[in-house]
Formats: C-alpha cells, sequence, structure tokens
C-alpha cells in the first residue's frame, strides 16, 4: 500500500486508531527517502459491513471528494482499494487530521455549541453543480425500514419499539418536504475529531446520503440522550436551531427514527464509548438501556402531540 501511496517511502511506524466497530483504522507514518515524513490512515472495512453494502468503501472515498472540494472539514482522500485487491477487504487511505474524539467538556456549552454549529455548517454546503448524485436517497432508505418493520430481535429487549413504528409510519406520511442536503447519518461526537477546542474533522463518512437535515439532528439527539441524558440532546437542537437560522422539520419523525438506531440493544455501542471515553463515566448496560426506554417514550409523547395538532 505504501508503494502505491508514496513510491519510495517506507513505513516508520503503525498503530491503531481509537473507534471504529465497523472499521479497522490505523495511522501509518511514512518517511521519504530524503527524510520528510508524513502520517496517513489506513480504514479497512469489516467484511460483515461490506457484506450488506459493497458499494460504501468507494462511496465514502466520493464523498470525502466532494467534500473537500466545498471546504467542509474532514479527511482528505487518498488512495483507494474498493474491491480488497490487496488486504482482502475494501480499504481506503486518508490524511492524518490532528485531534481525537471527545464525548465530553469541561465547558459542555462550548463543546455542544461547536457540535451543532459545525452539523449546522454541514448542511449548510452549496450542493449545486456539485455532482452529488451519487449519494442514495435517504427517503428511500427510510422508507424500505419502515415497510421491513421491526425484527424479532428488536423487540426482544424493547418491546415497546412498536409504538415506534406504528408512529413513525403515521408521521411519515404527512412529513414536510425540505430541500434535500449531504446528510452525514451517523452524525455523533464520536465521529468527530476536536483540537484546541475546535473540530478539525468529521470523519467515518460510511453513510452518506442527500436527504433532510432532520435526519443528523435526531440521530444526535437519540446519541446525547444515551450518553449524557435527554435534558443534553435538547441543549443541542437550540443550538443548532440558531446555527441554521431555522427550526427543525419534522423532529418528532426523527427523534423517533433516531430511536429505533440502537437495535436491538444499545449496550453494544458501549465497547465504542470505552475505546473512545477510556472508561464509560458510569455507563454500564442497564443505564443505557433504561435511558433508551426513556427517549422512547418521550419521542412516542412528541410523536402523539404531533399528530394530534395535524389532526
Amino acid at each position: 500500500m505504501v508503494d502505491e501511496v508514496s513510491p519510495g517511502g517506507r513505513i516508520e511506524r503503525v498503530w491503531r486508531l481509537r473507534g471504529g466497530i465497523s472499521m479497522g483504522m490505523h495511522a501509518v507514518r511514512i518517511v521519504w527517502s530524503e527524510g520528510k515524513r508524513h502520517t496517513i490512515v489506513l480504514r479497512r472495512y469489516n467484511p460483515k459491513s461490506t457484506d450488506m453494502d459493497a458499494t460504501a468503501c468507494r462511496r465514502e472515498f466520493r464523498v470525502l471528494e466532494l467534500l473537500e472540494r466545498l471546504a467542509f472539514p474532514a479527511p482528505r482522500p487518498i488512495w483507494l482499494d474498493e474491491h480488497g485487491r490487496l488486504f482482502g477487504t475494501p480499504a481506503m487511505a486518508t490524511s492524518f487530521v490532528a485531534g481525537r474524539a471527545t464525548l465530553d467538556s469541561e465547558d459542555r456549552d462550548a463543546w455542544l455549541t461547536e457540535l451543532a454549529e459545525t452539523l449546522a455548517r454541514l448542511h449548510a454546503l452549496q450542493l449545486a453543480g456539485a455532482k452529488a448524485s451519487f449519494l442514495p436517497s435517504q427517503s428511500q432508505v427510510v422508507e424500505r425500514m419502515i415497510r421491513r418493520g421491526p425484527r424479532p430481535v428488536d423487540l426482544r429487549l424493547f418491546p415497546e419499539s412498536v409504538a415506534i413504528w406504528d408512529r413513525l409510519r403515521a408521521l411519515w406520511k404527512g412529513r414536510v418536504a425540505v430541500p434535500p442536503v449531504i446528510v452525514h447519518d451517523d452524525y455523533w461526537a464520536g465521529n468527530t475529531l476536536w483540537h484546541r477546542g475546535r473540530i478539525s474533522a468529521v470523519v467515518d463518512w460510511e453513510q452518506p446520503a442527500l436527504g433532510d437535515p432532520g435526519c443528523d439532528v435526531g440521530y444526535c439527539r437519540m446519541d446525547l440522550a444515551l450518553f449524557h441524558g435527554a435534558g443534553v440532546a435538547d441543549e443541542f437542537l437550540a443550538k443548532y436551531e440558531a446555527a441554521a437560522g431555522r427550526r427543525v422539520e419534522n423532529l418528532a419523525i426523527w427523534d423517533l427514527y433516531g430511536a429505533l438506531r440502537p437495535l436491538p440493544d444499545p449496550a453494544e455501542w458501549l465497547p465504542g464509548y470505552d475505546d473512545l471515553r477510556r472508561g464509560r463515566a458510569g455507563l454500564t448496560p442497564r443505564l443505557v438501556r433504561s435511558r433508551l426506554r426513556r427517549w422512547m417514550r418521550e419521542a412516542t409523547s412528541r410523536a402523539f402531540i404531533k399528530e394530534r395538532r395535524s389532526s
């Protein structure tokens, strides 16, 4: 891989990067013959991930190319092996961006503001002439999930999620049409890199799409509710709407949709939290399940209110 990325260079050091449940990630420091050094990030897709979507690696590479042209903070794409020629699984190399994931801060207000403003900046990107048609339609993804309905495994720990599906189906038909934007579809604090108190890059673009910006807002709110509690999720919403200069349309829908994303068990995310935080700050399977149940109840309640107002 180094022979193709940096002909004549040699490997000085390789180290694992934290996070990345669906991805093996390593930093590779390369030394040129004249002694200059540079570092790249090697991302190797988990075979289970590529079994679900064989085009994910190439799509991620292309969206990084697009974001580079639009000057949005993300790693720069360098090398692509979408067919797994070298590693036996799709892989890519990107630039190394200084920073690390920060799941909380002593100055939580500033942390939430930066998290919200960066997402609003993503959704404000101008796509006219940007050649983003390779991105899938997010609404089609959601509609397929709604038609599929809950799997038996989803109801094992969370039988109450049936009400989420019912409300989601009911509200989806009457959703407000909004201009499509680039959505990350996995936007949470663990997919941001921070350097000197600011976000230096948004990473892990495995699921980008064109769709409703509320999707990213609802997903990030759900994750904040799991890690910190529902109050922090509401603070994030207020900061996002202030940064975007508009209210989030279809919020009840995206809170419902976000509530379904951790199924069948949010405890499966704890190793990712642990890896990034080097300790879960008291998070346990029982606690995150309890917080998800609360988030489900609140999302369902908001959906009922929305239905009554609409009727």
